[in-house]
């Protein structure tokens, strides 16, 4: 099906404009309508001779006409509106109500359908309601001819003497009420405006443009509320139909949670909000979350007229089942579409419910079911072939494929995915082309044919890389997301081959890609090579790159200076067994009441208990996020009683992630890491033998992001006459003048999204938004302005600055004066603040002074420090969670420490939780001063002060990894 987002109605400047002309020109075509230009012309060929009929009082002529025209797009207001007006020629005031109730449901602010209501309200016999409706129609005046328009309607009532004297008397009164002039026009105009900039992937300019019109339809009486949902899922709908997919997930997802559970907002909005949320949420993979959403939705669009809409609904839940693998739930939700699409008649849907049954099936190891399998798919292929359904007859193949694989057919199968793939690349469908080069390589990888599988995900890889080159920064992030299975099993295929130099390359094409491409465009050189990589290490030095391949199991690619080995432990006993310890308590505390155990590989749900023939199902994604954010709250945690859980985590990880490649790092002294997904959140440093010996006592370690990152920063050639340290702390943290509501609902969190996108882009102040988000005055801290005094005892030569000379102002004048870029070290001791959920407003605070100073609001946040420009060996942001941020697949965190090394930092010291004041006082002046002291780098005197901390050289209170874990090193 096509995925245009929008598309403009053709005006016919030859006709006159007529009441029930298409009032706005633009509207979201979602992937269940299959338009195109012809098809546009024929909708309003087909309109405009409805309307014809209706002026003339032929209403029985004019019907038919609409039904045509309501197969090709149900969505339309002014065509409920026509409906209604033909049944109200008809005399059939019940039928009419039937269809005005769906317009207000779609949005209340169309022209047309507000006087049909008005006119309802009129031969219902409340002339003064209708009064009131026509003056509030009024307000959404677009044209001039829209008053003509009007008056011509009542004249069609008057001609046909339906209530001739009420619409005379109408008629009258209306020269005498004041007419607005069109300023909806202009609020229609700037709708139009966000939908262009939404397509052309200007996100911060169309968000911008659409706040506008929220304004106005806010300042309307009653606000337009369903316009402003509806409207604001199409921008989304916009930018994500055209490949802007991360700007309009966040969008479709805030209009989504600000509609399902409103009761101010309609059926017909809160259906439109959810499908549309449901299209990302399966493009992006997260199908448990779009099957819950599908299923809050749907009650609401099986209430609509749309019946087409429901049916869209319960086919996009059945392929999340399917995709889940959820084959009862695929089948019964394919059987109820199937039903629907029979008593519409519509056999496009109802061969996309035989394709997606037979897909379920094929899953299944009973023959009978792969019979079912083949009968339903081949009937999808009947449907599909009669009535031309190309789109459907392609995906039936490749599900017909499978078929012949389970068969033993295997060649067959082959070459028909095969010839598919041949035609999507010729007619330039490289993503349908993607696809089904991964169903080739995943056939031949649950075989384990790994051989075989790695040339189709190694072409996949390919042709994702060609459209990549033509996508934004950010788009080129979001992009990745949803090509990461490809990546995946081609490194899985090399760690379980052994292949140490194909999984280094494999790994290479996915990490931190788009932080490379934009060291790449500041004039550093790209990607590296494993042999050129390698040439770069030095003997004592081992590099580890993780990846998380399914949940319970890592791939780690051990590269020395002489070998690349590729390790994979799959621990999913472990984990499962961890987490029945510590998640399931529900299930502990039936088993200490009842005495009942649990075998190894059984579960419960909700009253039942499963048993898993693969141990692997026993553990998902959520379970290794939960165990995660334990080991880090452990972390953290100075309670004694904590202790024994903590060693007991540690001593985990440290057999899930160092044990199975202890035998290949014997003889190292120091690890560079290239963490993955949620392990850039655990210091490794941190993790514990089974002697009770932290890693960071055996071995020095630092990160990298990838090993290109390394390559690049490993080539910057700074002057050895650079000034040894700029130190920033003690800034002053005033009650900001700004004020704002709070942020306490989801819908004011996506105002305030939406202001923090527009201000980065364009540079302007975020305290408003900081403001809402509850920043008003922050505590001093007064350890920060003790740290950097000590930075001036410590390091010779330091610029030190403190109080209100710590401000914004002060910092870019600097840099713009190229000053900043004469320091070997930067040092900023302050707040630090990462916010994942607005990654725009994610920094560290300067001084922030009651009033702004200089335009500059005192924030300086990861836009800003990526602009700087930097040529320092270290950058340390002395400050709580500066080096959390955003976790995207393959790219790693995108936060602060990624703008540091775009900036031009070759390290950076970050922390990764809320740090303690003295105990960082003492770690940052003490890594100074081994430094000044020894010939080590930066890296190594922060290993060295994690040793002393454990040791104990700062006092007992001070062992706890609290105090020395949180700090980590990236770069060189």
């Amino acid at each position: 099906m096509l995925r245009t987002s929008v598309f403009r109605f053709l005006e016919v400047e030859t006709l006159v404009k007529r009441l029930y002309r298409i009032a706005f020109l633009f509207l979201i075509v979602v992937a269940f309508f299959r338009q195109n230009l012809s098809a546009q012309e024929q909708l309003n060929d087909l309109y405009l001779q409805a309307y014809e009929h209706i002026r003339s009082n032929r209403p029985d002529e004019a019907l038919p006409l609409l039904d045509r025209v309501m197969e090709m797009n149900s969505l339309l207001e002014n065509v409920y509106a026509m409906y209604a007006f033909a049944h109200q020629l008809k005399g059939d005031l019940h039928k009419a109500t039937t269809y005005l109730r769906e317009v207000e449901d779609m949005g209340e602010t169309s022209f047309y359908p507000a006087i049909t209501l008005a006119n309802q309200r009129l031969l219902e016999g409340e002339m003064a309601e209708a009064k009131s409706l026509v003056k509030k129609a009024l307000q959404y005046q677009t044209m001039a001819e829209d008053i003509q328009d009007l008056l011509d309607a009542w004249d069609a009532f008057i001609n046909a003497e339906i209530e001739a004297e009420a619409f005379s008397q109408m008629k009258t009164w209306f020269t005498s009420v004041e007419k607005p002039n069109n300023n909806f026009a202009l609020t229609t105009e700037n709708y139009g405006k966000a939908i262009e900039q939404a397509q052309q992937g200007k996100s911060a300019e169309a968000i911008s443009t659409f706040n506008k019109v929220v304004n106005d339809l806010n300042a309307l009486s009653p606000k337009g509320i369903n316009t402003i949902y509806k409207w604001q899922a199409e921008v989304g709908a916009s930018l994500f139909y055209n490949g802007f997919i991360e700007a309009g997930g966040q969008l479709l997802n805030n209009t989504y949670l600000n509609t399902i559970d409103n009761n101010a907002v309609g059926k017909n909005v809160k259906t439109l909000a959810g499908y549309y949320y449901i299209e990302y949420l399966k493009y992006t993979g997260n199908l448990e979350t779009g099957i819950q959403v599908s299923k809050k939705v749907l009650p609401y669009s099986e209430r609509l007229m749309v019946q087409y809409l429901t049916s869209s609904l319960l086919l996009s839940q059945a392929q999340m089942y399917n995709s889940l693998g959820d084959r009862p739930n695929t089948t019964n939700t394919c059987y109820t579409l199937l039903r629907l699409a029979r008593s519409m008649n519509n056999s496009y849907m109802e061969a996309q419910a035989l394709n997606t049954m037979g897909a379920g099936f094929t899953v299944s190891t009973d023959p009978e079911d792969r019979a079912q399998a083949k009968k339903f798919l081949e009937d999808a292929q009947r449907i599909a072939l009669r009535d031309g359904y190309t789109n459907i007859l392609e995906s039936v193949q490749s599900n017909l494929a499978i078929t012949y694989w389970q068969s033993g057919q295997r060649e067959k199968a082959v070459s028909t995915y095969q010839s598919l793939i041949d035609n999507y690349l010729e007619s330039n469908r490289e993503q349908q082309a993607i696809i089904n080069l991964n169903n080739v390589g995943s056939m031949y990888f649950f075989t384990e044919d790994y051989a075989k599988a790695i040339p189709y995900f190694e072409k996949a890889i390919d042709i994702t890389e060609q459209f990549r080159e033509q996508l934004s920064t950010q788009n080129r992030v979001s992009y990745l997301q949803t090509q990461l299975s490809a990546y995946e099993f081609l490194t899985y295929c090399y760690a379980r081959t052994g292949n140490g130099e194909g999984m280094f390359n494999a790994i290479e094409k996915q990490r931190a890609r788009v932080l490379t491409d934009r060291l790449k465009m500041k004039g550093n050189t790209s990607k590296t090579s494993l042999q050129r990589f390698q040439s770069k290490l030095k003997a004592d030095e081992v590099a580890l790159f993780y990846s998380l391949t399914e949940p319970g199991a890592v791939a780690v690619n051990v590269v020395t200076k002489d070998a690349s080995y590729a390790v994979l432990n799959e621990f999913f006993t472990e984990f499962v067994a961890l987490k029945q310890k510590y998640i399931d308590k529900q299930r502990v505390a039936d088993m200490q009441r009842t005495g009942f155990k649990l075998p190894a590989n059984g579960r419960v749900s909700g009253d039942r208990i499963l048993v898993e023939q693969d141990i692997a199902n026993m553990f998902n994604q959520e379970d290794f996020e939960t165990l995660g954010e334990i080991t880090r709250e452990l972390l953290q945690s100075t309670k004694p009683e904590h202790d024994q859980m903590r060693a007991e985590f540690l001593d985990f990880y440290y057999k899930f992630l160092i044990a199975p490649i202890s035998t290949k790092i014997v003889g190292k002294k120091k690890l560079i890491i290239s963490p993955d997904g949620l392990l850039n959140f655990i210091p490794f440093e941190a993790l514990m033998n089974s002697s009770g010996n932290y890693l960071i006592e055996n071995y020095g370690v630092r990160y990298i992001q990838s090993a290109s990152v390394a390559n690049i920063i490993e080539s910057r050639n700074y002057s050895a006459n650079r000034k040894p340290m700029l130190a920033m702390g003690g800034a002053i943290y005033e009650e900001m003048s700004e004020k704002a509501d709070a942020v306490r609902s989801v819908e004011r969190m996506q105002e305030m999204n939406f202001r923090a996108v527009e201000n980065a882009a364009k540079g302007l102040s975020q305290r408003e938004v900081y403001a809402a988000l509850g920043f008003g005055k922050m505590t001093y801290l007064e350890g920060t302005l003790n740290e950097v005094k000590l930075m001036a005892e410590t390091v010779a030569g330091a610029d030190v600055y403190t109080g209100t000379e710590m401000n914004e102002t002060f910092l870019k004048q600097l840099n713009n004066e190229g000053k900043l870029a004469n320091y070997k070290v930067v040092h900023l001791a302050t707040h630090g603040f990462a916010l994942p959920d607005i990654p725009e407003l994610s920094g560290v605070a300067m001084s922030i002074f009651a009033e702004e100073r200089n335009n500059q609001d005192g924030y300086l946040i990861s836009s800003e420090i990526a602009a700087l420009n930097l040529n320092a060996d270290l950058v340390v942001l002395s400050a709580c969670e500066t080096g959390l941020g955003k976790i995207y697949g393959g790219e790693g965190v995108m936060g602060l420490t990624q703008s540091l090394i775009l900036a031009g930092a070759n390290g950076a010291a970050v922390s990764l939780w809320a740090v303690n004041d003295a105990s960082t006082m003492m770690f940052m002046a003490g890594m100074y001063e081994l430094k000044s002291k020894t010939n080590w780098s930066y890296a190594d005197a922060m290993d060295d002060m994690k040793r002393r901390f454990i040791r104990g050289e700062f006092g007992a209170a001070f062992q706890g990894t609290n105090y020395w874990a949180p700090f980590i090193h990236y770069g060189n």
